[in-house]
C-alpha cells in the first residue's frame, strides 16, 4: 500500500504523541493508514481521540516535515518501500524514521554492537580485535552512539573505511553527548547513517534510551554485547534481541570487573553465544548473513597469539613471563607494585592475554607463555 502526503503527516503526528511510541501496529489496526487519524473514528481509544483532533497536534507535524526537508533529512514512514525490512518486522516497529546522511540502508550485512559508557581498556581493545577484520570483510556495525564501546564501534568503522550507522535516543536536531559533535560529523562524512524514531526536536530523556534500543537490535540479526555492568543500556538491548528473535553474542570479562558481570550473566545463563574471536561472531549467525563477505583475501585469519598484547601493561606482563618457564601470581603481583600498576589492572591483563590465547594458567595460580 502506497502512503500518501496527508499519511506521512498522519504518521509524524502519531510520533509527537508519546503515548502511541512503539504501537504502530495498533495504530494501523484502528484506522488503516495513518491519514485516517484526522477523522473522528470508534476504533481510536477515547482517551486518544481529543488529543488527535487538537489543531495544535497537526499543526506540529507539518512544521516537523517542512523543519525535516529544509534541514535534509528524511522521512522515512513504516509504509515506505526503504523502509528497513528487519525492523518493519518486530513487534513495535517505529512508525516513521527520521535520518541524515547515507539512506537506504546498504545491503552489506550489519552487527549491532553495544556496550558499557565506562568501557575499560579491555573493552576498547576487545572492539578492535573482534570488529577489524569484521570491518574489512565488508560487516556494517550499528550502535547508540554512546560513549564507551559503542564510541569505539563507530570510530573504528570510520578508521577502516567501514559503514556504519547510529541509532539515536533524541531527535536529529541534537547532539548528545555534546563531546561526540566531531564525531557526528566524521560519521556523515564517511557515508555513514543517522536515524532516529523521534522528532528531530526531542530532546535526550533517560526513558527515550530504553525504548530506542529495540531499533538497534531490530536492524540486524544479531547483537554484540563487549562489556555490560548488571543495569545497562547493553544489556537492554540484548533483552529486546531476544524477545525479537535475534542472535545475541557477549564477551566473557573479568569475574573482578563490574562492566563484565552482565557479558558473563548472559553466557551463563545459556542466553548468549560465548564470543572469543571474530569466528565466533560468523558462527552465530545464520548462513546468509555472511554470504558476499570479503575473505579470506581481504582479511587476514588472524589468530589471537599473532594478534599481540594491546596495550603497555600487557608487553610488561609477556615480558615478565619467560620463555620455557612459569611464573606464579605473587611474583608478577610484586613486579606490578614495583612497576606502579594496579593489582586490578593486572589481572585485567592476565585475562585479556588469556584471552586472546597469549598466555595459558596453569594449576597453583601460575602463568606461562603459550608454546
Amino acid at each position: 500500500m502506497t502512503w500518501t502526503d496527508e499519511d506521512v503527516l498522519g504518521a509524524v503526528a502519531a510520533a509527537l504523541l508519546p503515548e502511541l511510541r512503539g504501537r504502530t501496529h495498533e495504530v494501523l489496526r484502528w484506522v488503516g493508514r495513518p491519514a485516517e487519524l484526522m477523522r473522528p473514528s470508534a476504533a481510536i481509544p477515547l482517551g486518544l481521540q481529543a488529543r488527535l483532533r487538537e489543531a495544535s497536534l497537526w499543526a506540529s507535524a507539518e512544521r516537523c516535515l517542512r523543519d525535516s526537508v529544509r534541514r535534509g533529512y528524511r522521512v522515512v514512514p513504516v509504509a515506505d518501500p526503504t523502509y528497513p525490512p528487519l525492523l518493519k518486522a518486530i513487534e513495535s516497529p517505529p512508525i516513521v524514521l527520521w535520518t541524515q546522511g547515507r539512506w537506504p540502508l546498504p545491503e552489506a550485512p550489519l552487527l549491532a554492537v553495544v556496550g558499557s559508557r565506562r568501557a575499560t581498556v579491555y573493552g576498547k581493545n576487545v572492539v578492535r580485535f573482534l570488529l577489524e577484520p569484521l570491518i574489512a570483510a565488508g560487516v556494517g556495525v550499528v550502535s547508540g552512539m554512546a560513549v564507551g564501546v559503542d564510541a569505539a564501534a563507530h570510530q573504528l568503522c570510520i578508521e577502516k573505511g567501514g559503514y556504519t550507522a547510529a541509532v539515536l535516543g533524541h531527535g536529529l536536531n541534537v547532539t548528545y553527548p555534546r563531546e561526540h559533535r566531531t564525531l557526528r560529523e566524521r560519521l556523515l562524512q564517511a557515508g555513514g547513517t543517522l536515524l532516529s524514531e523521534y522528532p528531530p526536536d526531542t530532546p535526550p530523556r533517560p526513558e527515550l534510551f530504553p525504548i530506542r534500543n529495540r531499533v538497534i537490535s531490530g536492524l540486524t540479526p544479531g547483537v554484540l554485547v563487549v562489556e555490560a555492568p548488571p543495569r545497562s543500556g547493553a544489556l537492554n538491548t540484548a533483552r529486546w534481541a531476544l524477545d525479537q528473535g535475534r542472535e545475541v553474542m557477549a564477551v566473557p570479562g573479568s569475574v573482578f570487573q563490574e562492566t563484565s558481570l552482565g557479558t558473563n550473566y548472559l553466557i551463563q545463563q545459556g542466553l548468549a553465544h560465548m564470543v572469543l574471536h571474530w569466528r565466533d561472531v560468523v558462527r552465530s549467525l545464520p548462513a546468509a548473513w555472511s554470504q558476499g563477505l570479503r575473505w579470506p583475501e581481504t582479511t587476514p585469519a588472524l589468530t589471537a597469539t599473532e594478534a599481540g598484547p594491546a596495550d603497555e601493561v600487557q608487553r610488561r606482563l609477556l615480558a615478565w613471563l619467560p620463555a620455557d618457564g612459569d611464573v606464579g601470581i605473587e611474583q608478577l603481583l610484586e613486579q606490578a607494585r614495583q612497576a606502579g600498576i594496579d593489582p586490578e589492572r593486572l589481572y585485567e591483563a592476565l585475562f585479556e592475554l588469556e584471552l586472546r590465547g597469549a598466555i595459558i594458567s596453569l594449576p597453583g595460580r601460575r602463568y606461562a607463555r603459550r608454546a
